[in-house]
């Protein structure tokens, strides 16, 4: 067979040089993305899973970090008692994202029988502690299942959130369930069940709100994008208040509202303009001092979800956010325009959601291991003076009105679109690029005249008259 030389050969000298040095580039940044993935998880984490239940015995998966990688024999117990059947360390799927080309292993196995923990009637409580006792994790990685007499719903309708099956889907709501207690006796005060009224934004098919008290749920509202999801939740789950909402605000809801809103994995997919549109309608519906508790994919889930690859550690520290080029598919055609796989840098959130909220805390490792909570708190002098329904328009900065006109002009809705310019220009007279947009958004409406005198309103006020002109004979022509 003849004998091939490498590529780098075939090149012009000077391209071979360059082709080197882009090697040693990319080398240097896989090395750095490793080294910075490793320091993001080096206090340590775990996380466990769930099958579904063979004769009331579960199997119990997952992997454990011990802080700085040490090599510490470590153990899961339930309601204080090592899991039957406990095996660690083992093979998993994160051992190469975490020490590459390393034989360590972080998994463990073990068996959970339901019966000897007294479960359905009581609930139990998962902890990782090290094999001599020592605590190292915060109580928000703890895990938990509790039982509900709702039924579960389908595997379709299961899909829809990214789950796939019961086990992980009842223990990932008892766990987000049981820590929202933790959570509101810290920053509120006072036990979940004291706390009133609240929200579950993204309420998918109740993974989360199956698990409040009947003589509770009166005051718990839960929304959602999905109609398929929220009529299965007005059918199967009694007591709650079910509602579908837009893609983007405003929602309708009452201003000023809720004591607590909790959103879990709604801003791992929404990109930057959705994202500060939804969190200027979560400060409008919070009451001052209220809380939102909503999840982001951060620092952990690049480590743990293998995203060193596809989502640059790199972008993320620059830009601080790193948005997915495609949307998920979770929601089907529903999620095309809005649901993509986001996530987020805390100095990002610190210095960007600061505007809207509190940024009161980032507990990495909060949901299922991966995701971080983000815990913040409406100010008291943030209240807007709106009212639910088209009139909370008013309680939105000029930056997210410019943002939605933008929307609703890529989609062709320019009566829409013109309107939400008009706004901008009330509030914003020197913004001259806006009533360039309105203008057209006019003409194309065919309120011709109106577009005309618009067009030469923003001129009058320094819009560009060549380009601006241009386009006014472009839209005239279009007519023709």
């Amino acid at each position: 067979m003849e004998k091939r030389e490498p590529y780098a050969l075939f090149l012009e000298p000077d391209l071979r040089g360059i082709l080197v040095e882009l090697e040693a580039i990319n080398k240097s940044y896989y090395v750095l993305n490793r080294n910075l993935l490793q320091a993001w998880i080096s206090p340590g984490c775990w996380t466990m899973w769930i099958s579904d239940t063979k004769e009331g015995v579960y199997d119990v998966h997952g992997f454990i970090v011990p802080p700085k990688l040490l090599h510490t024999p470590m153990v899961v117990k339930a309601n204080g008692q090592v899991l039957d059947d406990f095996v660690y360390p083992i093979a998993s799927a994160v051992d190469d994202r975490i020490l590459p080309n390393s034989a360590r292993q972080f998994g463990f196995a073990a068996k959970l029988d339901c019966a000897k923990l007294q479960f359905p009637e009581c609930p139990v409580h998962f902890t990782c502690v090290s094999a001599s006792g020592e605590t190292f994790y915060p109580d928000h990685m703890d895990f938990w299942l509790l039982a509900s007499s709702d039924p579960l719903p389908s595997t379709e309708n299961m899909k829809r959130v990214g789950a796939t099956a019961h086990g992980p889907f009842i223990l990932d709501g008892s766990t987000f369930y049981a820590k929202l207690d933790v959570l509101s006796r810290r920053y509120l005060g006072q036990p979940l069940n004291d706390v009133g009224p609240i929200l579950d934004w993204g309420v998918g098919c109740g993974k989360m709100v199956r698990y409040f008290p009947q003589n509770r749920r009166n005051y718990i509202t839960g929304v959602d994008i999905d109609p398929v999801n929220i009529e299965w939740d007005t059918k199967h789950i009694a007591g709650i208040n079910f509602a579908v909402i837009e893609k983007r605000p405003p929602t309708g809801l009452p201003s000023s509202h809720f004591e607590l809103v909790y959103g879990n994995s709604v801003f791992t997919h929404l990109r930057e303009p959705d994202q500060f549109l939804w969190l200027e309608e979560l400060r409008r519906i919070v009451k001052p001092n209220g809380l939102a508790l909503v999840t982001i994919h951060g620092t952990y889930s690049f480590a743990l979800l293998g995203w060193s690859e596809a989502y640059s550690v790199l972008t993320l520290l620059k830009q601080g956010m790193r948005v997915a080029e495609s949307y998920n598919p979770d929601l089907g055609e529903l999620g095309k325009d809005i649901y993509y796989d986001v996530a987020h840098s805390h100095q990002y959130i610190a210095e960007q959601w600061s505007k809207y909220f509190e940024v009161v805390d980032i507990l990495e490792g909060y949901t299922m291991g991966e995701l971080a909570m983000v815990v913040l708190r409406k100010k008291p002098d943030s209240a807007h003076p709106v009212v639910a329904g088209e009139q909370n328009i008013s309680g939105l900065s000029v930056e997210s009105l410019r943002t939605l006109a933008n929307m609703s002009y890529q989609h062709g809705e320019f009566a829409k679109a013109g309107d939400l310019y008009q706004k901008v220009c009330q509030m914003l007279p020197s913004d001259v690029e806006s009533l360039v947009y309105q203008a057209e958004c006019r003409f194309r409406q065919g309120h011709l005249t109106l577009g005309r005198l618009l067009f030469e309103e923003a001129i009058a006020k320094g819009a560009n008259a060549p380009m601006t002109l241009k386009r006014l004979a472009e839209l005239e022509g279009a007519l023709t």
